[in-house]
This record gives C-alpha cells, sequence and structure tokens, in this order.
C-alpha cells in the first residue's frame, strides 16, 4: 500500500490558485505564457504552493565535522506549480454529500516543479506510488487517449481537441510498469512526446511497450518542438 498525501492540504493548493487568487503570478503565467484557460486547470487540478529547496547560491560549512570541503546548502522557500495525480473511487450518492456531487477523487501522488526555477521538481510523498497526470479526466466510456510527455502538452492538447490527455509520470523515458495496466483498454494511444531526439526515442519504445498496431506517434520532424507550443 503506498503513501498518500495529505488529501485536505493537497485540494486546497486548486483552490489558493483559481478561486482565491493567492497566486497571481502563477496563474498568469499558466493562462497568458501557457496559453491554458482557467477551466482547464480546474479541470486537471492544477494548484499552487511554496515548498523550501536547497538554495544554490549559499552554502554552508559543515562545521561539526571539521570539514570545509564538505558543504551543505541553505533552505529558501519558493513557489512551485503543482500537478497532482488523482484516481476516482467512487461517485457520491446526492449532492447533499459534498454540495455538489460527482465523483469522489482520491489524490495519490503530487507533482511539483518551481515556477521560476525549471531544475526544481519534486514528487510529493517520497516513495509514493506512481500515476499518470490528468487520469481522473478519462472518461469511462473513451477507448483512445494523448500521451503527452508534459503536464502543459497534456492540458493543451485536451483544449485544443477535447481528447482525453495525460502526461507521462517523469518525462519521455518514464512509462512506469504500474502504469501500464491503466492503458489496457484504449483501442488507440497517440504518443505525443516531444519534437526532439529523446522524444521521439521514447515514443519508439513506448510503441513497442504498448503496442504497435494500437500506437500512432503524433510529432514528425516538422512539428514544434511540443504540443504545448
Amino acid at each position: 500500500q503506498q503513501k498518500l498525501p495529505n488529501q485536505e492540504e493537497v485540494s486546497q493548493y486548486t483552490i489558493n490558485l483559481i478561486e482565491k487568487n493567492q497566486y497571481p503570478e502563477v496563474l498568469e503565467y499558466l493562462t497568458i505564457e501557457r496559453g491554458i484557460n482557467v477551466e482547464v486547470l480546474r479541470k486537471y487540478c492544477v494548484g499552487a504552493a511554496d515548498f523550501n529547496f536547497p538554495d544554490p547560491e549559499y552554502k554552508i560549512n559543515d562545521e561539526m565535522n571539521n570539514n570545509k570541503n564538505n558543504t551543505k546548502s541553505l533552505w529558501k522557500k519558493y513557489t512551485w506549480v503543482t500537478f497532482p495525480w488523482i484516481k476516482i473511487v467512487g461517485e457520491y450518492e446526492s449532492a447533499n454529500d459534498i454540495g455538489t456531487g460527482g465523483s469522489k477523487l482520491q489524490f495519490t501522488r503530487i507533482k511539483a516543479r518551481g515556477l521560476n526555477h525549471k531544475h526544481m521538481q519534486r514528487l510529493l510523498p517520497a516513495g509514493g506510488g506512481w500515476g499518470l497526470f490528468g487520469w481522473h479526466t478519462v472518461p469511462d466510456q473513451a477507448r483512445s487517449i494523448v500521451l503527452t510527455e508534459g503536464e502543459y502538452d497534456a492540458m493543451a492538447v485536451y483544449q485544443a481537441t477535447g481528447v482525453p490527455a495525460v502526461s507521462l509520470p517523469n518525462g519521455c523515458q518514464s512509462l512506469p510498469v504500474a502504469i501500464l495496466p491503466l492503458l489496457e483498454r484504449f483501442e488507440k494511444i497517440y504518443l505525443w512526446m516531444d519534437n526532439d531526439v529523446p522524444g521521439r526515442e521514447g515514443a519508439e519504445k513506448f510503441a513497442k511497450k504498448l503496442g504497435q498496431s494500437r500506437c500512432v506517434l503524433v510529432n514528425d520532424h516538422n512539428s514544434p518542438k511540443d504540443a504545448n507550443d
């Protein structure tokens, strides 16, 4: 049984970003620079939060070990964009249960990315299971799906086409065995990786893993760098 994040805390990330507008710089980045509309951000439960991360500009010597060559980073608070992995665990019997009705959602893990520092990425909680960003948005009756390299790509594809779209958990080389059962029911899987060598190689590898007869590679050499573009 995998460790789960704090459900109440994680659900607040989206509320703080969209409903309370506590992170206007994040919302501006997502909607203006990335071009994702608010309804799609809400559907995918994208949020924002502040987390500590080692500050690369400041280090202190490890005085306890008397070793000046052994340094430790100071920690600093940064703003992060949060991308939850969610699964549907049931349906509310009536709207009175929670006030709105609908599906019961469980946050299984959070992928956090630094707003202004692309090298900052974190999966929370540590030791959690694997999932697909956007999985909770895929209808039960869907028999085709788009699998993208990144979170922004999945949202852009869904926004532009209405086709169910999810993203890999950790880039173009990451398709854990634990995720394969989720994709068994689909008759057609569109692999939309970045238009670069790692992306194309990853798509070809995944097609062999998932079954070449049902996979379509979207990119060619004349395509934009990624689906968000």
